[in-house]
């Protein structure tokens, strides 16, 4: 069985496994189902740039967003880059306020362009049905002013959405504008592109962050949902203050659904989603708190009914969350996922039930997208980390489908879907300086790409095939060496166990009884059975951490402090930048400790002193053990076995000397203070980077 077992170990078909793994790994795309491609170029960075079908054939157009002087201009073209023509606007863009939108109010073929421009404190809205001669054209309509700080804009606009809300066959336009340093304005309105007429929501502290339009209720008529946070920026009071997170939900009429529901807390944050669209329709509630007041409400999930009654909570420490979390909803055929992204990746049902934890394949500080990558109607999640440089693409089921290398000096992205003449659908990204069309792609004879996985194993074996033998000497010298280290290693510990150390200690224990100290010698026998545990259990180690070296010479130490009292004092430095992770031979400090008590500490008459020092020095690690004791002659005189520890440490480093690519060294000094002997200090220098501790002691 054993000699089977052995053949197959070292056996070419094996170890060919490893190595085709491997370089399998790094094949691109290979027998992927589907993958994940991105273009960059260059671009203005002040210059906005969307797609958009503005005529109805399927085809997206290329919009542009120029800023004056003297006039904001918004060139339309082909996918091509060819131009059609070009719109100008007096006032001005403003990066929070003037993006790019597009709509079909009176739903016919074509679209409009809509854009707010700027002029000093006021808002208006422009509007152009860019290839109907006959369609809507807007320009300069007023919407609001505005707070200014220091001269400059401090609001940010950002668009809902489109509904008929009168029912009179033509769309509102929906959008919200939040102000950061200042009250006025925060407000969700719609404008009433027929009528032209304005509508705003209920005077409130608070800011609508994100706002969505989405029907909650399965009325047929959309409300309105928002992430909200409690940023503090306004703090005369108010009807419904921004110290708090609250849940808010408008009607089309920009109407509350229900009271508001405020979760306490400067420093929370509320996200809000609808999940279970397809069954018994809820709201989702997630709430961060990063306040220092314990007594607000908890980081909480939370589910709502359309009608703001609780469901169910869940505190997010249950799940062992206990940092910042970024939500996300995903919307699937067969069902909704609540992903949580923190630290770790948090895949939730609908009933707040943990489905899986996932380790995070980013570092932190990552940004989250949802956006129908591949244009089939169900968005996609998308993960990118400015340190990674690299975007991570899921499927609504969070399977991945793809990640690779990207990078970008800005996270707010301009998103939109380009669709070219051959039906190709690709994500624009416009972010900074740049602009980035990444493409998901399925391929559909994907299974034929595992046929090279075979042949790469085949050609491993055939490799390794030819240097069997070779290997078979290496693995053969490698027992070698561990057969001596095995050796070694329990000569080490039969040193530590010797008769002599034991019976004085049990001896100790004995006389304690006999004067009936009893605590002292449960004290004793407590520290010296666990001095025993930890070196059985360190038996099989080459190395361990400095760490635990020195909890155990410590422990050894105030053993030994307990049978001899006063007869010798120690002290243990630890000098700047060892941060005890490293790894040191085992015995390495407890050897010379016990070499110096024994041989050069007890043969004094007087006290003396041990001192252990441990300094980083280049590459290396310097540990000092330094006695005050009676020096090498007269320690000689005193036993017999003086020599016989050092030779077998000066052996146990020979060997893993072998492995290291920088040797373990040591040297002995013997210490004279008027020509007599006044101590010994031994200095052993261990490599910081030493091989890993791949050799044990078989049993």
């Amino acid at each position: 069985m054993k000699k089977a077992l052995s053949n197959l170990l070292y056996s070419a078909w094996l170890w060919a496994l490893v190595p085709a793994l491997i370089i399998s790994f790094f094949i691109k795309d290979t027998g992927h189902q589907h993958s994940v491609s991105i273009e960059s170029n260059p671009s203005e960075k002040l210059v906005q740039e969307v797609f958009a079908d503005l005529n109805g054939d399927g085809i997206t157009e290329q919009i542009h967003a120029k800023p004056g002087p003297p006039l904001v201009n918004i060139p339309i073209m082909d996918n091509e880059g060819k131009y059609f023509d070009q719109w100008n606007l007096p006032d001005d863009l403003t990066r929070e306020i003037s993006s790019l939108y597009f709509g079909n109010f009176d739903q016919d073929t074509f679209s409009e362009i809509y854009i707010f421009t700027t002029k000093e404190d006021s808002i208006f809205l422009n509007v152009n049905e860019f290839f109907d001669p006959n369609g809507l054209h807007l320009e300069r309509i007023f919407i609001t002013k505005v707070n200014l700080v220091e001269g400059l804009i401090n609001s940010n606009l950002k668009q809902i959405g489109f509904y008929d809300q009168n029912h009179d066959g033509k769309q509102e336009f929906y959008f919200r504008i939040t102000t950061g340093f200042g009250l006025w304005p925060r407000l969700c309105y719609f404008y009433d592109l027929e009528n032209k007429t304005l509508k705003s929501s209920p005077f409130t502290g608070i800011n609508f962050n994100k706002p969505v339009l989405t029907d909650i209720d399965g009325d047929s008529r959309p409300d309105i949902i928002s992430p909200m946070s409690a940023a503090g920026n306004y703090d005369t009071p108010t009807p419904y203050t921004d110290y708090s997170s609250w849940l808010m939900v408008l009607n089309d009429q920009l109407e509350f659904k229900f009271p508001p529901i405020e979760f306490t807390g400067f420093g929370g944050a509320l996200d809000v989603f609808t999940i279970d669209k397809n069954s018994e329709q809820k709201l989702l509630a997630l709430y961060n708190y990063q306040g220092t007041d314990i007594s607000n409400y908890a980081p909480s999930l939370v589910l709502f009914t359309p009608q703001g009654k609780v469901i169910k909570e869940k505190l997010l420490a249950d799940l062992g969350i206990t940092n910042r979390v970024n939500p996300k909803v995903l919307h699937s055929q067969e069902q909704d996922l609540i992903i949580l992204l923190a630290e770790s990746i948090y895949i939730l049902d609908t009933h707040l039930e943990l489905i899986e934890k996932r380790k995070n394949p980013l570092q932190t500080g990552y940004y989250s997208y949802t956006y129908d990558l591949d244009n089939d109607g169900i968005e996609e999640l998308l993960l990118y980390s400015k340190n990674d440089r690299k975007l991570i693409v899921y499927d609504a089921g969070m399977v991945e489908l793809g990640a690779v290398p990207f990078d970008t000096d800005d996270y707010e992205w301009q998103i939109s879907n380009q669709v070219t003449k051959t039906g190709e659908s690709k994500l624009f990204i416009k972010s900074g300086s740049a602009v980035h069309y990444v493409q998901l792609k399925e391929n559909k004879y994907y299974l034929l790409g595992y046929l090279i996985y075979p042949a790469i194993y085949l050609g491993f074996v055939l490799f390794i095939g030819l240097v069997t033998r070779e290997t078979t000497k290496q693995i053969e010298k490698r027992e070698n060496q561990k057969r001596k280290l095995q050796t070694l290693q329990l000569q080490s510990i039969k040193g530590q166990l010797d008769p002599h150390f034991t019976f004085n200690a049990l001896n100790s224990v004995a006389s304690l009884l006999y004067l009936e100290d009893r605590n002292a010698a449960y004290d004793y026998l407590n520290k010296f059975t666990r001095l025993l545990r930890q070196l059985l259990s360190d038996a099989e180690r080459v190395y361990r951490t400095l760490e635990d070296e020195l909890e155990f010479v410590t422990a050894y130490l105030n053993l030994e402090k307990l049978r001899f009292g006063e007869k010798f004092s120690y002290d243990i430095y630890l000098g700047e930048g060892i941060s005890q992770k490293e790894n040191v031979p085992v015995m390495v400090l407890q050897t010379f400790a016990e070499n110096a008590i024994r041989h050069g500490l007890m043969p004094r008459a007087n006290g003396g002193k041990l001192s252990i020092n441990i300094e980083k020095e280049d590459d290396y690690m310097k540990l000092t053990i330094e006695d005050n004791g009676v020096g090498r002659t007269k320690a000689a005189q005193n036993s017999n076995r003086q020599g016989k520890g050092l030779k077998m440490i000066h052996a146990f480093y020979e060997i893993l000397n072998q492995i290291n690519t920088k040797p373990i060294r040591h040297s002995i000094t013997y210490l004279f203070q008027d020509g007599n002997p006044s101590g010994t200090r031994v200095e052993v220098w261990v490599p910081l980077y030493l091989v890993d501790d791949k050799l044990k002691i078989g049993k």
